[in-house]
């Protein structure tokens, strides 16, 4: 019997503590940030007026954070859009290519965010959704008031981020 003991004590010693991130249902490891963009997301999203962990949360569901990822007309780590936009990459002194740097990238998203954040006022979901190019969510939330999963998810993990930056 106190052999069944020592052995059942030493295998609860080797179980990892679970975490509060383990408890939430979250695990920050699984939604890393590369370290070289957190400053371009606190940078351009202070000077927008924007939460650089929403910033964040939308890069990692567009592009789980790869700055070479091109999906039709959208491409890098926020998928900006260069059919629709590429006059406001232009006047920025970039060229199409140049969506492909992280920066530069993350730069123009900022802008393209607060260009909707005019247009809809504090209104997230709007904002996110219009950004991913979610018309019919669009349309049904003005007529239900329900939120996307698309939407929920990125609001879900901005606030994942701000509570690990300790915000």
């Amino acid at each position: 019997m106190r052999k069944a003991f020592l052995l059942l004590f030493a295998a609860i010693l080797m179980i990892k503590p679970i975490s509060l991130q383990a408890k939430e249902g979250f695990c920050y490891e699984d939604y890393k940030i590369p370290e070289e963009y957190i400053s371009y997301f606190e940078e351009y999203g202070v000077r927008a007026n924007i939460c650089p962990e929403l910033l964040e949360s939308i890069a990692f569901y567009e592009s789980r954070f790869k700055k070479d990822v091109s999906n039709e007309n959208c491409v890098g780590i926020m998928q900006i859009d260069i059919k629709i936009h590429s006059d406001r990459i232009r006047s920025f002194g970039y060229e199409v290519d140049d969506m492909y740097d992280p920066e530069k990238n993350i730069e123009i998203a900022c802008d393209i965010l607060s260009y909707l954040y005019e247009e809809y006022g504090d209104n997230n979901y709007l904002v996110i959704l219009h950004y991913g190019g979610r018309k019919k969510e669009i349309l049904n939330y003005k007529k239900t008031g329900q939120i996307s999963e698309y939407a929920s998810k990125i609001l879900w993990l901005s606030e994942k981020y701000e509570r690990f930056h300790n915000k």
